[in-house]
């Protein structure tokens, strides 16, 4: 086995996994912030060495720990790489989580989470994770492979909850989320408090979220009055070009919304900056066009072509 040691403020160490979508590249490293070892676990495009003047987005994939459930996601943005005008090529990036309570949830204001989590379970750690992903983990990510500063964050129940946080609290992390299954019912809906203090700075403006719940199970129909509430709150901000569905899929089981709910949400948080073609050469040579500033021109081109 190699080990390669990459140094950017960080040590990382390397090995090579061959998997169908392209090769996955597991890197280690010792986290200041958190003070602990990590793990990234990361797979490029197929076509990434082809094409050495193309620059990507990024999808951060939280619980990569379950080898199930980042295989799936990374199979499912293969498919629909392979199917026209649905999602670019992406560098994909698991972060393995150890501890997820601690690390998706913000402190708690109230007991009511220990009936929850147990008391001996410790709490509060989301601004911490957060602040990893932007001081550590995305600079890694963007000095060692090709990106073009666009990052989409995809989570699954305590998971989704970070997302959804990380964009409110920390809106330079992601673009876009796609958050399945969110507990926004955590702490007597601590979420939704943060959310209504927050969704008027216009944090939202140019960005994508995707939000699903299910329903028939315990753990989603406890989620999901908390999940309606928040669409509730998102269609009275007025905050310039922000686009988000919030979804009530056809699922009743909290394990499976993920095989529904990544498919739907990576579609939607996609489809308006696919690049196709000339379009994306013009805008790779461009010197003056920001990403976010072409997401116009894109999406009308491409609801030519899916005419």
């Amino acid at each position: 086995m190699k080990s390669i040691v990459f140094i950017f403020g960080i040590t990382f160490l390397g090995l090579n996994v061959f998997g169908q979508y392209s090769t996955t590249e597991i890197l280690k490293f010792n986290s200041k912030i958190l003070n602990q070892e990590r793990v990234l676990k990361i797979s490029v495009p197929s076509d990434y060495n082809e094409f050495p003047n193309r620059k990507y987005k990024v999808v951060y994939l939280f619980d990569a720990q379950s080898e199930s459930l980042y295989n799936f996601a990374k199979q499912t943005l293969s498919y629909l790489e392979n199917i026209n005008f649905y999602v670019d090529p992406v560098i994909f990036v698991g972060i393995v989580t150890k501890n997820r309570q601690f690390e998706f949830l913000p402190k708690n204001k109230t007991n009511l989470p220990l009936k929850d989590y147990w008391a001996q379970v410790k709490l509060g750690g989301a601004d911490s994770l957060a602040l990893c992903l932007k001081n550590e983990i995305l600079p890694f990510i963007n000095e060692k492979y090709r990106t073009n500063g666009y990052t989409i964050g995809v989570g699954h129940s305590l998971g989704a909850s970070f997302v959804t946080y990380s964009m409110f609290m920390f809106p330079e992390i992601f673009n876009a989320g796609v958050a399945v299954s969110p507990n926004f019912y955590y702490d007597d809906e601590q979420f939704l408090t943060i959310f209504k203090n927050e969704i008027g700075k216009n944090i939202l403006k140019d960005k994508f979220l995707y939000v699903c719940y299910g329903q028939g199970d315990k753990l989603e129909d406890r989620f999901k009055p908390s999940s309606i509430k928040f669409s509730n709150l998102l269609s009275k901000t007025n905050t310039p070009n922000f686009h988000y569905k919030v979804q009530n899929i056809d699922n009743n089981s909290h394990s499976t919304t993920p095989l529904e709910g990544f498919f739907k949400g990576l579609v939607f948080v996609n489809q308006p900056m696919t690049i196709q073609g000339d379009i994306e050469t013009k805008y790779l040579e461009s010197k003056t066009l920001n990403y976010v500033s072409f997401l116009k021109i894109i999406s009308l081109a491409n609801r030519k072509l899916r005419d």
